[in-house]
């Protein structure tokens, strides 16, 4: 990942951030760096704050996660508060997971 992930004050303090796909960060920012830059989700301005690597090589490729957009979960409900059907996915993020009983 360029950039990085949220952090968990973001996510209590429902911070405007997200993490976008490889793909979109390409074909937004023709070339910059789209870090610190702002993008419209259903006409709400977020804040770039990482862009996810490019997954090339893999056999089972996955173009939706090239173009993918991700937010805080505090801040999807303070823009859907009527929305009651919710999905939680889960990444292991590089140097983010606690060390366990060895």
């Amino acid at each position: 990942m360029f950039g990085r992930f949220f952090t968990e004050a973001e996510d209590l303090h429902r911070a405007d951030v997200a993490i976008i796909g490889y793909d979109l960060g390409k074909t937004f920012f023709l070339g910059e760096d789209p870090i610190d830059k702002t993008i419209s989700v259903e006409g709400f301005p977020y804040r770039v704050i990482g862009v996810f690597e490019h997954r090339k090589g893999q056999l089972f490729q996955n173009p939706r996660v090239e173009n993918q957009v991700i937010v805080p979960y505090r801040t999807y409900r303070k823009h859907h508060p009527a929305d009651d059907e919710h999905y939680i996915g889960a990444v292991a993020v590089p140097g983010r997971m606690g060390g366990g009983a060895g």
